[in-house]
């Protein structure tokens, strides 16, 4: 789920991703508390530490990249030309 999660930010940089819509289009099977949305965000988070991390970005940087909005959703802090998605 951590994968779709990020698939579906990473189709939409800079653009809110609405609670709904994760829910909806990526969890709609499933019961998903809120605490695990915040899980798969840190697991991701974590994971371009590892990746990215060690070409001198700062952790405060990499924080950023993922910003959540209380009652509203997620955004992917990038532009359209930092991404590619590859399958």
């Amino acid at each position: 789920m951590g994968y779709e999660f990020l698939v579906c930010l990473a189709t939409n940089p800079g653009k809110w991703i609405l609670y709904n819509h994760l829910y909806e289009n990526i969890w709609k099977d499933v019961h998903v508390e809120m605490h695990q949305i915040i899980d798969h965000k840190r697991k991701i988070i974590y994971a371009f530490e590892e990746l990215i991390g060690k070409n001198g970005i700062s952790k405060a940087e990499i924080n950023n990249l993922i910003i959540n909005r209380k009652n509203v959703g997620y955004l992917l802090n990038l532009q359209n030309a930092d991404i590619s998605i590859q399958e």
